[in-house]
């Protein structure tokens, strides 16, 4: 006895298995669900890497808001030591500027004795030897004599007038004689010229 007629046999032979059908669906609706899945899982990572960038980025600004204190703070220290040596060197410049003039100072009177005998007697060879030699020391601490001649314009900055003559031969005042010669050291007065000066007669 047969269950289905011939035509309803070919419908239910036509039709795809039933296994077949739910295969595909069930392998559709897997394939949504794991796209959905990696879609979630892969939220959570996006944010750790955006934190990440985040924490990178506040580092880098970090690091160069600490590399810029301490570049400022090593070129405050290179010009403070640099103003300091500067201090250090004209201080020593000074110093040494003093001592030679001291030292010229203390030789004065003895200079100024040596030339009174040398313009009233020749001096013997072992006091030329003697003033060779103190020359060459006036010469390495840089001492420069200066004179006047007579009849040369005085000069306050370079001349100390120790008396003052009358004279009727110039309108203005002169040198009318050295008494000591000045000395300078370095483009320094340390003794100006002694001079008797010549003053005109007025009226």
């Amino acid at each position: 006895m047969a269950f289905f007629d011939d035509e309803t046999s070919r419908a239910w032979r036509s039709m795809p298995p039933l296994w077949k059908t739910t295969a595909t669906t069930t392998t559709t609706f897997t394939g949504e669900t794991a796209g959905s899945e990696q879609n979630s899982s892969r939220q959570p990572e996006d944010a750790r890497g955006q934190s990440q960038q985040y924490a990178d980025t506040d580092a880098m600004d970090a690091l160069e808001t600490a590399n810029r204190l301490l570049t400022n703070s090593l070129e405050r220290e290179r010009d403070e030591f640099a103003s300091y040596r500067r201090r250090v060197e004209d201080d020593h410049e000074k110093a040494v500027a003093e001592g030679k003039a001291e030292f010229l100072k203390t030789l004065l009177p003895a200079l100024d004795d040596l030339e009174r005998v040398r313009m009233n007697e020749p001096l013997t060879a072992t006091m030329e030897a003697v003033v060779r030699k103190l020359g060459a020391a006036l010469d390495k601490i840089g001492a420069v004599e200066t004179i006047a001649d007579p009849g040369e314009p005085f000069d306050p900055e370079t001349m100390h007038a120790i008396a003052v003559v009358p004279t009727i031969e110039y309108n203005s005042e002169v040198v009318g004689e050295m008494a000591a010669a000045g000395w300078s050291i370095s483009g320094k007065v340390i003794r100006p010229i002694q001079v008797v000066v010549a003053q005109p007669v007025v009226g």
